[in-house]
């Protein structure tokens, strides 16, 4: 493109380091391309992810032009981003150094979830083509998910011994009622903070429910209500119906506006 008798090289400059050697460097090989479109892409794909919406324009390529030089095997896009595959493995590095970090933080956590693992580890790059990224890791095997949460292959989070053998006496005590954890520590003659930390722990995997603090509802309650909620029509309808918990009916009795079935807060596991 040129401007006034002058070529233009780049559109986006960098807000800072313009006069750094490496810089410099790169500008001047991607003047050298000249008209090559594609050596051109590869130059900017070095650098950063690539809007390709700004590239067409700065090159003057149409959009079948444009779809033919990213029909390419390791070339990676989301929308309208594209990320080359050595920029892409930077990337899967910088997540698995921080998926390994939080695990070594949090042992007993199952680890975090695909936003908060993109928040942590790449939180100025492209959304869409982070969590496409950290998708591709999942189904390879880089990265396994358990209920949401991501982890290494290698990372164990789970139940103590101790906590697995209070889990085993009170698994079987959810119905469809949910329990405070100083009643099932009650019914089974456990410290109430030995209680607190197993029941956290399953709500964590997945098998259980926080619907308030210290108060917890089995899964596959859980799982019944949103569909039972929405066929209702209104929460009052909702919970005066057969087969849901005592304690939502009575808060629907009282005239709760909001007995706590339809508060996402209440229905999905701590935040990730």
């Amino acid at each position: 493109m040129t401007l006034a008798g002058a070529r233009v090289v780049t559109l986006d400059p960098p807000r800072r380091g313009k006069r750094k050697p490496e810089y410099l460097q790169w500008l001047h090989a991607l003047a050298a391309v000249g008209a090559d479109d594609a050596q051109a892409l590869e130059l900017h794909l070095q650098r950063d992810a690539v809007r390709l919406e700004h590239f067409a324009w700065a090159r003057q390529l149409s959009e079948a032009g444009m779809a033919a030089l990213i029909q390419r095997p390791d070339y990676l896009q989301a929308g309208q981003r594209l990320l080359s595959a050595p920029l892409a493995a930077r990337w899967q590095r910088k997540l698995l150094d921080a998926l390994a970090r939080y695990h070594e933080q949090h042992r007993d956590e199952p680890g975090p979830g695909r936003e908060r693992l993109r928040r942590i580890a790449l939180p100025m790059e492209d959304e869409a083509l982070v969590l496409l990224l950290i998708e591709q890791m999942r189904e390879s095997g880089l990265v396994h998910s358990h209920h949401g949460w991501l982890h290494l292959p290698e990372h164990k989070a789970g139940f103590t011994d101790e906590q697995q053998a209070v889990w085993h006496k009170v698994e079987t005590l959810f119905g469809d009622d949910p329990w405070w954890v100083r009643d099932l520590a009650r019914e089974v003659h456990v410290e109430e903070s030995l209680m607190r930390a197993v029941l956290r722990q399953a709500a964590q995997q997945g098998m259980i429910t926080a619907i308030v603090k210290d108060r917890y509802y089995p899964q596959r309650s859980h799982c019944a209500v949103r569909p039972a909620g929405a066929r209702a029509g209104s929460a009052a309808r909702f919970n005066l119906r057969g087969g849901f918990p005592r304690y939502l009916k009575r808060r629907a009795e009282a005239g709760d506006p909001d007995p706590g079935v339809f508060r996402s807060d209440w229905l999905h596991p701590p935040s990730r």
